[in-house]
């Protein structure tokens, strides 16, 4: 069975088909007190900018949680859909945000109730990951939507997704950050993405204005676009993959 492992501000977290906490780089795992009724997948878990037990968990087919107490305990969140896929702010710990059918929620009360925010026009349908940028408290970057209703494409949503830019020269699956091109202040960005009609995985040093492509035809990967992508933070041009089934790889570049 497939699971997902988040390694976030000193806590590893495991979702298959129930929610397990580490605290120790994930020598050991201990299970959280009790699971939701309705269970049937994973779903999708974030923590708190610094951690201090503050989670939000997602689950497929349960509603969204939130708890105080490293999963001790579990309150059902509010003005939050069930299924909602979910994402800390990197900043503020009790900031948490929410996507699901084109609506954004966010929270401040670090996951008790959610509000939805007034950014329209983003994807309704198709797979959708968004993340939020380290060290920017309100900035984050959404991939995906669907073709069929013409909302495929990447958005770079600020002030906690109150307003929103969709960008008009890529077509992205997934995004992630890593450190930001000598001479420029802004994190850089990867993408499993199309620009200009050529599909592959792309780099922007300027706020995604410009893509270079970083891999080539003998080195897709299959659906990359289905898992994981970040940069390094630490190293500029290094990238991390998750290929869907071969293994993560990484790769540094200039």
């Amino acid at each position: 069975m497939s699971s997902t492992v988040r390694r976030l501000s000193g806590y590893a977290l495991l979702v298959a088909t129930a929610l397990a906490i580490s605290t120790d780089g994930g020598s050991t795992w201990a299970a959280v007190s009790s699971q939701p009724s309705g269970l049937t997948g994973g779903g999708v878990v974030a923590v708190s900018a610094t951690g201090g037990g503050k989670i939000v968990w997602s689950p497929a087919g349960a509603g969204v949680f939130f708890t105080t107490g490293g999963g001790k305990t579990r309150t059902a969140s509010t003005g939050i859909p069930a299924g909602a896929r979910i994402a800390s702010d990197r900043v503020n710990p009790n900031k948490f945000y929410g996507f699901k059918s084109g609506t954004f929620y966010v929270s401040t009360d670090g996951g008790k109730t959610f509000a939805a925010t007034a950014a329209n026009g983003l994807p309704l349908g198709g797979p959708v990951r968004f993340k939020a940028v380290p060290g920017r408290e309100g900035d984050i970057w959404l991939a995906g939507g669907a073709e069929w209703d013409n909302t495929y494409g990447l958005w770079h949503l600020t002030n906690s997704g109150a307003s929103f830019t969709r960008l008009a020269n890529i077509e992205a699956d997934n995004i992630g950050f890593g450190k930001a091109a000598t001479g420029q202040t802004y994190l850089a960005l990867y993408a499993v993405a199309q620009v200009a009609g050529v599909r592959g995985i792309f780099r922007s040093i300027d706020t995604g204005q410009t893509w270079v492509r970083i891999n080539d035809d003998q080195h897709q990967w299959g659906r990359a676009g289905d898992t994981a992508i970040t940069g390094d933070p630490r190293i500029f041009g290094r990238i991390y993959l998750g290929t869907n089934g071969r293994g993560i790889i990484y790769g540094d570049g200039q």
